[in-house]
């Protein structure tokens, strides 16, 4: 994992539940993947940190990352020279042609203020009964306790709630068929993943 871009740094934490709890939420997006049995194409959106592309090069036949910013992304396709693995740095209201069986939003969807600009790209690329998988920060009590206790503050592009994100999903043709929490499911939900199947309309 390259040690100089901020949005990894707790992957590399010295702390080891913090390693422990960053990295469940991609074990979990990856156990909802393989129980889905879902194949094809799959699109990382804002996955330019790279740390899902070995694994979801293994499950696809083809993967695409789209970030704005995939330099780390870049270097992780070289290092482990993950032939069927393509970037795109770009945004995600650019118009895209190819449709996704699976798309992977991982921690991303909560940065935009304004939840229609992601969620229309993402319709406009999941193919009709396709399969999205979301890992969004429950922002509850627990989770700001934790931020003071490491001595990290709320980012300010944090404009929404896990329960914010996935009610709109829900009014966008989204339909919820897994989900759990993490690290531990009802005692301490700091993370909401699930998976979701597009049943609307494009």
């Amino acid at each position: 994992m390259p040690g100089n871009d901020e949005r990894t740094v707790f992957y590399r934490s010295y702390h080891p539940i913090l390693r422990w709890v960053f990295w469940g939420r991609l074990r979990r997006i990856t156990g909802f993947i393989n129980a889905t049995g879902v194949h094809g194409r799959c699109l990382d959106f804002g996955g330019g940190t790279g740390v899902l592309l070995p694994s979801l090069s293994t499950h696809f036949h083809e993967v695409c990352c789209l970030d704005l910013d995939a330099g780390v992304a870049r270097s992780v396709v070289k290092h482990l020279c993950l032939s069927n693995v393509s970037i795109q740095e770009m945004d995600v209201s650019t118009p895209d042609s190819r449709r996704y069986e699976a798309i992977v939003a991982a921690d991303v969807l909560e940065h935009f203020e304004d939840l229609a600009m992601p969620v229309d790209g993402i319709v406009r690329r999941i193919t009709k009964g396709g399969w999205l998988f979301t890992s969004l920060p429950t922002e509850n009590g627990l989770y700001e306790a934790i931020r003071k206790l490491i001595g990290k503050s709320k980012p300010a592009d944090h404009y929404h709630s896990a329960c914010a994100v996935e009610a709109y999903l829900q009014q966008r043709g989204f339909r919820r068929v897994m989900h759990t929490s993490t690290p531990i499911p009802f005692l301490a939900p700091l993370f909401s993943i699930s998976a979701w199947r597009y049943d609307g309309k494009y």
